[in-house]
């Protein structure tokens, strides 16, 4: 299975949720280069991760975009969620999913794809 880039099996604690401020994208580049440190002994698949950004992603679906906060935030949770079922109706619908779409649509699809391919 793969696991998150960098990723250790050795346990270790996360600290709790780090307030960040981003404006840019380069502060949102440095908020995820930390995040990904702090995270880098999780036990976390990177299939369990996507699986944990989809479900906490949904509350989003109805948006056009995310502020980059926001994008940072969904990324942080999905940490420290737990995933969602891997649904097996996922692979029927594979070759079926949006390929060109855009907007939450688009990107659910991209995420499925890349949940099912990890399987």
């Amino acid at each position: 299975m793969s696991r998150i880039p960098g990723a250790k099996r050795d346990s270790c604690t996360i600290t709790s949720t780090i307030i960040v401020t981003i404006r840019t994208n380069r502060d949102l580049y440095v908020a995820i280069t930390k995040l990904a440190e702090r995270h880098l002994c999780s036990s976390l698949t990177l299939e369990e991760y996507l699986r944990s950004l989809l479900l906490a992603a949904n509350r989003y679906a109805d948006r056009d975009s995310l502020t980059l906060e926001q994008f940072y935030e969904l990324l942080s949770e999905s940490f420290v969620s737990p995933p969602q079922e891997f649904d097996e109706t996922w692979r029927l619908e594979y070759d079926e999913l949006p390929v060109r779409n855009s907007g939450f649509c688009g990107w659910r699809a991209t995420l499925l794809r890349q949940i099912v391919d990890l399987r």
